[in-house]
């Protein structure tokens, strides 16, 4: 037998020596391969989201739903969109002309006759558009219901939530109308219709962007409603009407806010569980090359559905107490987000990052949606407040140094600041009623009629010796 022929020769050897080296990369790479897999395709099990689910809505047939008659009118109307709506007013030159004084040269006097034919035109052409709301109105507000949900992330808006806010602009310009021809007593009906149909939206199960539609609109009607009454001087009737009207107008109430946000995690379960990265994101646009694959490899369900409750739960648990600490959970979790967003391209290194990019974005707006609706709540009853203290100055000639001695002549008590829970302030000095802001301390009115401001939230009284300072309650 030849040397070469031995088992022990060099080749065999080295052999020998490789395969062990060749079962452990193969091993290694087996499970890397399975890592690889679970890290890429493995979603996790559905997340406990029960406290998410919405209550049963009221079985309404759609003929019966007066709101769903109505969104399908708003769709139906000619009426352009908002920018077209607004281009055409500026053109016939439908400024506030309310509170100015009038000017009697002949020349302003011809300009201002042409000015409100061009704004009885421009009402005229739109009668049709504000007959479909005075017709609504007629109809009980307790049987009003959404005819769908639609998420405020989704760039298609339904027709009637983009015709709807045309609407709130067409009449700010019919009461401005009513106020240049004198007739009061209209005007301020018009304005707390308004309000009445922003609070009847707010309460019709709705999501953020319905809920939003329905403060702008109720907004819009406060803004109103301090023009009418300042643009005249109102009767001492009159304005108590606005105070009892007004109270019976609060909106929204806590639990419809908490309503929306499981309405809005409902509407994104339901894009998410079809595995659409674009529709999760609010997107309608056909899915391209790169997001598919994002959808495919990066956008897990039941990871991207607990990324979200992560955010909002907290927030939910907020809600539950009051509207500061719900504010505070939301601002918390938006500064996690900013934080996490930051990282660069870190925020890729994430095995479900698409499906965390969609979750964000769903979060997004918690803070805004929950101050606007504060916002609305705390301008209705520091409006109260307002025509209260009015009607002291009426009867007694004079502004009281306290809003206590507005109790129980003028208000049964003093409206609430839903920030504190305890009464609205007021600085007669400054003539100023206020809330105290996010900060949670009372700076003796000083800040701006503007919710996101850090200090006092702030409405001057509206007939102060400077009426440019009354005008600044609704940031003009």
């Amino acid at each position: 037998m030849h040397a070469s022929d031995s088992p022990t020769s060099p080749d065999l050897e080295k052999k020998e020596r490789r395969r062990p080296w060749l079962v452990m990369g193969g091993i290694t790479l087996l499970v890397l391969g399975v890592l690889f897999a679970l890290i890429v395709w493995y979603d996790g099990p559905a997340p406990d989201d029960s406290m998410m689910v919405v209550p049963p809505s009221m079985q309404v047939a759609a003929s019966a739903n007066p709101l769903s008659e109505f969104c399908r009118e708003l769709e139906k109307s000619t009426v352009g969109g908002l920018p077209e709506v607004r281009d055409e007013c500026r053109y016939a030159g439908l400024a506030s002309q309310a509170n100015r004084q009038p000017d009697t040269r002949p020349a302003a006097v011809k300009k201002d006759t042409l000015r409100r034919q061009q704004v009885e035109d421009f009402l005229q052409k739109h009668e049709p558009f504000v007959a479909t709301f005075t017709k609504f109105l007629q109809t009980n507000a307790d049987t009003w219901q959404w005819p769908e949900q639609s998420s405020i992330r989704t760039l298609a808006s339904p027709g009637y939530l983009i015709k709807l806010n045309t609407l709130r602009y067409v009449l700010y310009m019919k009461v401005e109308m009513l106020m240049w021809q004198g007739r009061t007593q209209e005007a301020v009906t018009l304005s707390l219709d308004m309000c009445r149909l922003g609070k009847g939206l707010c309460g019709a199960k709705g999501g953020t962007a319905q809920l939003l539609a329905g403060i702008n609109m109720a907004k819009t009607g406060q803004c109103a409603l301090e023009h009418a009454l300042t643009a005249a001087e109102p009767s001492p009737q009159l304005l108590r009407q606005c105070i009892t009207e007004l109270a019976a107008l609060e909106a929204p109430q806590l639990e419809a806010v908490l309503l929306s946000v499981k309405t809005d995690y409902q509407d994104f379960k339901s894009r998410v569980l079809r595995k659409d990265f674009l529709s999760a994101l609010g997107d309608g646009r056909t899915p391209g090359t790169g997001e598919k694959l994002i959808g495919t490899f990066f956008f897990k369900p039941n990871q991207t559905l607990a990324e979200l409750l992560s955010h909002e739960l907290p927030v939910m648990e907020g809600l539950s107490k009051d509207w500061h600490a719900a504010i505070a959970a939301a601002s918390t979790q938006e500064s996690i987000r900013r934080k996490e967003r930051s990282r660069g391209v870190l925020v890729f290194a994430h095995p479900n990052f698409g499906g965390r990019a969609a979750a964000w974005n769903a979060a997004y707006g918690s803070v805004y949606k929950l101050e606007d609706s504060l916002g609305y709540l705390t301008r209705n009853r520091q409006i109260r407040l307002v025509l209260a203290l009015r009607l002291h100055a009426l009867d007694k000639g004079n502004l009281p140094p306290n809003l206590e001695e507005l109790i129980p002549a003028y208000l049964p008590e003093v409206p609430e600041d839903a920030y504190s829970g305890k009464p609205m302030l007021w600085n007669a000095a400054k003539e100023i009623v206020y809330a105290v802001g996010n900060d949670m301390r009372d700076d003796g009115g000083s800040g701006r009629s503007d919710i996101r401001n850090s200090r006092d939230f702030i409405m001057p009284y509206w007939w102060a010796a400077t009426p440019q300072a009354a005008g600044k309650a609704f940031g003009r």
